[in-house]
């Protein structure tokens, strides 16, 4: 199956002292069955892994954010699942669906170990104690990683459901994990690693996002057409924002303060103002968007299209 990430970048209008903005697509890369995205900003490159579906073919393609070239591919071999990228170390982490975890210096693009974990599926990192935390997504628990030696420090347990969204709190230091089918959220402090508290949000949740200007935390929950808006010092929801078209994927863009969320099976990208969390605009890209992933760099966002080959959106 093809696929194709959509590269959006930002070109601000500016005539003081109004602002607007246009949207287009720039570039269209093509890959094979493209899945989570990271951004490394040591070597400006865009890490892309094909999806669960590419079971013997499983890799991850290194791709030049200055030009959208692919420029090489590590060999996996697995089905994959998320992408992590770690500035402490610099390296990357790739969860394998099959269980365990990838290990890449992203010095050499080479791997360097896989510890081994249950089905992993989701993965973020804890800046503050260099921690990793990975959703065991069958098993409804989340397996905590040392970050510089890679060993699997604890495994913590939240029920029978799938556990799958993951979002870090950095102003807090705490981990919110989402419960694909029961609408419930964990949140495990960051240093005792327990949890804290359990917050009742929308169902199919597949991807959470942290806004660090406001403090809140955006879940995507695909079942109830929502979005759930958590905020970040109560852990209390603030509003809930009915969206439809089942919302699938999230990313932040902290340059301007915007939610981007992908409506999968709609063509459809929905912009949202992360101050007031009311709809922006709603920009038609075609297809089937996924996945998303801000550049900070470039002000960029990219997305994975099923179906096609991989593109590049302008805003």
């Amino acid at each position: 199956m093809f696929k194709k990430l959509i590269i959006l970048a930002f070109l601000v209008l500016v005539s003081a002292p109004v602002f607007s903005q246009q949207d287009s697509v720039i570039a269209n890369i093509p890959v094979t069955a493209p899945g989570s995205m990271v951004f490394c900003p040591v070597n400006n490159h865009i890490y892309c892994s094909t999806d669960r579906e590419s079971v013997g073919d499983g890799r991850i393609y290194v791709i030049n954010a200055l030009n959208y070239q692919v420029i090489d591919s590590i060999m996996i071999g697995a089905p994959l699942g998320w992408l992590l990228y770690n500035p402490i170390s610099n390296k990357l982490y790739c969860t394998i669906f099959t269980g365990g975890i990838a290990i890449i210096d992203c010095k050499t693009d080479s791997i360097i170990a896989i510890p081994n974990t249950p089905i992993a599926y989701e993965i973020i990192l804890n800046p503050v104690n260099n921690k990793v935390y990975v959703t065991n997504y069958t098993e409804g628990a989340v397996t905590i990683i040392d970050g510089y030696g890679d060993s699997i420090i604890t495994t913590v347990g939240l029920g029978s459901d799938y556990s799958r969204g993951l979002v870090y709190n950095s102003k807090a230091n705490k981990i919110y994990c989402a419960l694909e089918h029961s609408g419930t959220e964990f949140v495990i402090d960051g240093n005792t690693n327990s949890v804290v508290a359990t917050i009742p949000i929308g169902s199919g949740v597949y991807h959470q996002v942290y806004n660090s200007v406001e403090n809140k935390i955006y879940s995507a929950n695909f079942y109830s057409d929502n979005i759930s808006i958590i905020d970040g010092s109560t852990d209390q929801v603030i509003k809930t924002l009915n969206v439809s078209y089942g919302p699938y994927s999230l990313a932040y863009n902290p340059i301007n303060d915007k939610i981007y969320c992908a409506h999968l099976y709609t063509g459809l990208i929905r912009v949202i103002d992360g101050k007031g969390d009311s709809t922006i605009t709603i920009v038609s890209v075609g297809g089937e968007p996924l996945n998303l992933l801000h550049n900070p760099i470039s002000n960029r966002i990219y997305f994975v299209e099923m179906q096609e080959p991989k593109r590049s959106w302008q805003g």
